[in-house]
């Protein structure tokens, strides 16, 4: 389902995320397997804090895979929620919620 052209961007997508974390993670890969494995996957991100937040960042990676999909003939749909709390971060800011979910067009 995952071609390797995609397989290539979710890795340099990762690689691009560890670069400002300490840690090493691969939350685009889990984010897609999750998408493409359960046909749904619900992320979220912060906003309005100031700055482009790490989970901002993440989630920008993640959309940019999705539109690959999206080119290979899936269908993806989108809900989009604010959560209600203005201390998403220290900042300030709100969390933002997204439920994708996932079919073969």
């Amino acid at each position: 389902m995952i071609t390797e052209n995609i397989d290539k961007a979710i890795t340099a997508a990762d690689a691009r995320l560890n670069k400002i974390s300490s840690i090493y993670k691969t939350e685009v890969r889990d984010l897609v397997q999750e998408l493409v494995g359960k046909g749904v996957v619900t992320t979220g991100y912060r906003t309005s804090c100031g700055r482009a937040d790490n989970t901002l960042k993440r989630h920008r990676e993640f959309v940019k895979v999705l539109g690959m999909l999206k080119k290979q003939g899936f269908h993806i749909t989108e809900k989009s929620f604010t959560e209600k709390n203005a201390y998403a971060s220290i900042n300030g800011g709100f969390w933002n919620t997204k439920i994708y979910t996932i079919t073969k067009a």
